[in-house]
């Protein structure tokens, strides 16, 4: 079979591979889709996911450094979002292999 795709920039490879790795981490992959859907504060976020707040920090610091969402300020809360609206090009893809995952993947 044979597939169509997008030529990837050579010059781009190390930031695309960089955005992966801030979000290949189960828990960031959530943080990604709950941001995917508005802005959101650090602490509606660990409401949401049912984390501490230390680990959600640590996760969002993560995917900052990796330029995957962008923090401000809002009085005594920070407020969380995506830095670039193709991420959610990103979760769509990765949900369309879900199938895939569930049928070809063992846990480990």
């Amino acid at each position: 079979m044979k597939f169509t795709i997008k030529k990837l920039e050579p010059a781009l490879l190390p930031r695309i591979a960089r955005v992966l790795k801030a979000v290949g981490h189960p828990l960031r992959l959530q943080l990604l889709e709950g941001l995917a859907a508005g802005p959101c504060s650090v602490q509606a976020l660990v409401t949401r996911l049912g984390q501490p707040q230390a680990i959600v920090s640590q996760h969002l610091k993560v995917m900052r450094t990796g330029g995957v969402v962008v923090p401000r300020r809002k009085g005594t809360h920070v407020i969380y979002s995506l830095a670039y609206p193709g991420l959610t090009n990103l979760l769509n893809c990765l949900a369309s292999c879900q199938d895939h995952c569930r049928v070809s993947i063992s846990p480990r």
